[in-house]
This record gives structure tokens, sequence and C-alpha cells, in this order.
């Protein structure tokens, strides 16, 4: 059956979802007639074929050569087996689930990905993903606003949205993005450190919370390696080599290998770790380690303040080298930082270290008072 304009594009309206079809040569973009909001075409050139008597709409390519090509498959009665076509947009769900399978359960941050991608579902609703626009935006905004969600974690979860419409080539650009700070680095003192490892020592093993057993060795090696928490939980024994005190971290953020060298502490610990050929160091996971760090954080009235996490025994080990003096290039190798900027951030210095600024300040000061000072001629 033959179709008026097979080929063309979408033009879409991003907030009432209003769209049109347009044929080559494509007519100039015009505001929406409904709501006077920019409208955009789709990136991708679309067929319209008839498939067993039923109308079928497939995007195809940005090429319109390649368009043209899918058409001639189409009419010969072979396109709909080939292509599977889905005459309805996905709903967020199924978008979701699709993504996961052929994406996102390759990455390392696979999971945590579809558990921000479900709070979407649950915040917006699950809708097709082609009527998603700036009034679902607002809803999002407010649903994350009432978990006390911040800025850098509020663009994660409207990354993953713009993740799932850019893959159905669907306007995007109306997600807003929220300009991030840096915030404070919570760097823990001598005492604090001693403090924390002395409440896991002596703290609750009832069933829900014998992990807690695993605490005091796991802080005492993520300072003194300056490692990420994940990178230490999965630390295979066999990437530990006593012979050099080097341990070798394959799998890491900026899939960066690299090599730390063990304090005394830390070696003592891992070699009582690994003299019963067990396959994990640490019988924990992240989620029972943040569960732990919860609960250290009551008993130290550190609850209200949001910068003292479990990340911050690795700001104390980056500090910890630079006042020392350590070079900050290789405290960046170290740390397996991608930049010398990101080592730098680190980098506060506690309040003794200016003392001997305060002394030079000072020294200048009576210098200038003792010039000022008036003389006392004898009579």
């Amino acid at each position: 059956m033959a179709v008026k304009n097979p080929i063309f594009k979408i033009l879409r309206c991003p907030d009432c979802g209003k769209q049109n079809r347009h044929v080559d040569p494509l007519p100039p973009v015009t505001p929406c007639p409904r709501c006077n909001a920019e409208r955009l075409y789709s990136i991708d050139w679309y067929i319209k074929v008839i498939v067993n008597n039923k109308p079928h709409i497939q995007a195809v390519s940005r090429q319109k050569q390649h368009a043209e090509s899918a058409l001639k498959k189409a009419e010969a009665e072979i396109f709909y087996d080939d292509y599977q076509i889905n005459q309805e947009w996905p709903l967020l769900s199924e978008a979701i689930t699709a993504l996961y399978k052929i994406r996102w359960k390759k990455k390392k941050d696979g999971e945590g990905t579809r558990r921000r991608a479900e709070l979407l579902t649950e915040a917006i609703g699950d809708v097709p993903i082609n009527t998603i626009g700036k009034r679902h935006m607002q809803v999002l905004a407010v649903v994350l606003g009432n978990r006390g969600t911040g800025d850098s974690t509020a663009n994660r979860y409207r990354s993953v949205l713009r993740s799932i419409l850019k893959h159905y080539d669907l306007p995007y650009r109306f997600i807003p993005w929220d300009p991030e700070t840096e915030g404070r680095i919570c760097v823990l003192t001598d005492q604090e450190e001693k403090q924390i490892i002395t409440l896991f020592q002596n703290g609750p093993r009832d069933r829900r919370r014998e992990f807690y057993a695993e605490m005091p060795d796991f802080i005492s090696c993520l300072i003194d390696t300056g490692a990420r928490p994940n990178e230490l939980l999965k630390l295979p024994p066999g990437d530990i080599n006593f012979d050099t005190n080097m341990l070798t971290i394959w799998i890491n953020k900026t899939d960066k290998p690299r090599s730390i060298p063990m304090t005394p502490r830390t070696k003592r610990i891992l070699k009582k770790r690994t003299a019963d050929n067990r396959k994990i160091l640490f019988d924990l996971d992240i989620y029972q380690a943040d569960n732990a760090w919860d609960w250290v954080r009551k008993q130290m009235g550190r609850e209200e303040d949001e910068d003292f996490v479990l990340y911050a025994c690795r700001h104390t080990s980056v500090t910890r080298q630079l006042i020392a003096g350590a070079d900050a290039v290789k405290v960046k190798e170290w740390h397996g930082h991608k930049s010398l900027s990101t080592t730098m951030r680190y980098t506060h210095l506690a309040p003794h270290d200016l003392t001997p600024t305060l002394k030079l300040l000072e020294k200048r000061r009576l210098s200038t008072n003792r010039q000022r000072k008036p003389k006392v001629t004898k009579k």
C-alpha cells in the first residue's frame, strides 16, 4: 500500500509534546503554535510503512539515503521482521530495563545507575518517554529537594534521564543542570581517628552488626593507603606483594592501575588477613561500611555534619601527605587522581601549620612599633 510522504523528520515541542512531520526540504524551525516554545527537529530520518495493513513509524538514520534504503526493504515486506517495529514509545520503566541490559549492566556503576533511574520513575511517574518535558523536571526538583539531595547528586539523576532520551533520539536539552560547589573537605585529626577505631573496637556485636568488627582494620587501611572504599573492598589478596611491600589496585574509578606502598600498620593488618587464604580481605560490603559509619557519626555527635563521611579517610590520607611535604605529583599518582588540580583541592592545612606565618606577621608588627616609639631625652 502506498504511503504519502513516507520519509520525514519530526519537529517536536519539548514543552507540550506537539509534533509535526516534515519532508525534505525541511522548512525553517518556528516557535510552537500551541505554547510558543522553541521546537527541535529529530536527529534521525523516519520512515512510515504499512505492514499487515497496519501503519508503522520507525527512526532509521541521520542519513536520508539510509532511510530510503530501509524503505525499499519495507516495501519488500521484510522490514517488520528485520527491525521489529514498535508503534508506541516505551514507558520510562521499559526504557530503563532496555538500557540496563544493553549498556549500564556492563559498567562498574551499572547497579547505581539503575537505582537512580528507578527513582526517576517514582518521582515523575511511569510515563511514555516521548512525553517527558519541563513540567516533569519541576516535579523531579521538588522530590529531590524534599529528600535533601545535593546539587551533584541531583545532577546524577538528571544525567541518567538525559542518557535515556538521547538513546531514543528524543530532545533532552530542556533538562536543567545545577552548578556544583566543591564543598568542604573533612579531614580527620589523629584524635578523631583514634576515637573512631576505639568506638568500633568496643562497639555492638549483635547479629545485625557483626560486621562492625571489620571496621577498625578497614578504617586504618583506608587512611594509610588513601584508597577509595570500594577499591579496598574489592582488592584480591593476590594483588598484595609482601616482598616488595606493595599492593596493586587494578580496578578503579579512573581505569588506571596503580601500586601503593604499605605502611607497617597496613602490612601487619593485611598479612594477618591473608594468612588463612581467604578470598576477600574484609567480610564487608560498601553498604555495610556506610551503615557502620552512620553509627559512629551518632556516637561522635556528628550527625548534622554532611561532610563527615567515610570518604574522609581518603581526604585525610591526601592531606597528611601534603602537609608532611610530599611532592604533589607523587601524591596524585599515589591516590589515582586524574589531574593535579584534584590533588590540590584536597589540600587543607591544619591550623598549626599557619603558625610560622603568624610569627612572621607578629615580628613585622613589633619591628614597626619599635621604629615608631618616640625617643625619651634625659633632662
